[in-house]
């Protein structure tokens, strides 16, 4: 089942206590999800991480009984069988190259709409959650002009400037990425629903984050990297 590159990373996405910080130093010392998922306990110990859960990997990918790992490997790859529904690893070529600069890259990409875009030229527009009249109007300038110009607008769903963004870039029929801090399929905040929906036709939704992950506070410092 772990053959596949993407296979590999899902189901370290999926163990508890890896994180990107780990994962990315196991990735730079050992090449490939697979060479991780191969490595004996004993070595990836050395990296911190706990034996117990070290066990617990070994023994999901020697054999093919049930497992909660697995499954939502499962569930994650049928989901991506779905018109429009794409799952991004970090050895894929379309994985965004400035993300692997980063100390703690996110493994995996689950990603709604337009996956071309994450290669596109893209300009962060972001701000407060309670805009003045002004601010609002600024930000739909920007977001327009620049989505005009040729950039993907990218922002983070979130209230008052985010929104102001991404239904601007819709409108002017610019791109527009939205970086969530919940799952792909879970849409924060709520009301936001329609503009979710709009964004994963002409732009596209992602997020490092399992399907079916809540709002959190700590998410979001952790999607604003």
């Amino acid at each position: 089942m772990f053959d596949s590159p993407l296979a590999a990373w899902l189901l370290l996405h999926h163990v508890p206590g890896l994180g990107p910080l780990r994962l990315q130093r196991l990735y730079q010392e050992l090449g490939s999800a697979q060479a991780i998922l191969q490595a004996s306990p004993h070595l990836l110990n050395t990296f911190n991480v706990p034996m117990p859960i070290l066990r617990q990997l070994e023994a999901c990918v020697a054999t093919d009984a049930a497992h909660p790992w697995r499954e939502r490997v499962s569930q994650d790859l049928e989901w991506a069988e779905a018109r429009g529904h794409h799952l991004v690893c970090i050895e894929d070529d379309c994985y965004p190259a400035l993300l692997r600069w980063l100390p703690d890259p996110p493994p995996v990409l689950y990603v709604r709409g337009r996956v071309e875009l994450l290669a596109s030229p893209q300009i962060g527009l972001v701000g407060t959650r309670h805009p003045t009249p002004g601010g609002r109007d600024n930000a739909r300038a920007f977001a327009a002009n620049l989505g005009q110009a040729g950039l993907t607008i990218t922002s983070g769903l979130a209230l008052g400037i985010d929104a102001c963004a991404h239904s601007a870039a819709l409108q002017s029929a610019a791109g527009t990425v939205a970086v969530l801090g919940t799952g792909v399929d879970t849409i924060y905040p709520a009301s936001h629903a329609p503009l979710a929906a709009e964004i994963a036709e002409q732009g596209a939704l992602i997020s490092e984050f399992p399907l079916g992950t809540a709002p959190r506070a700590g998410n979001f410092p952790r999607r604003n990297r």
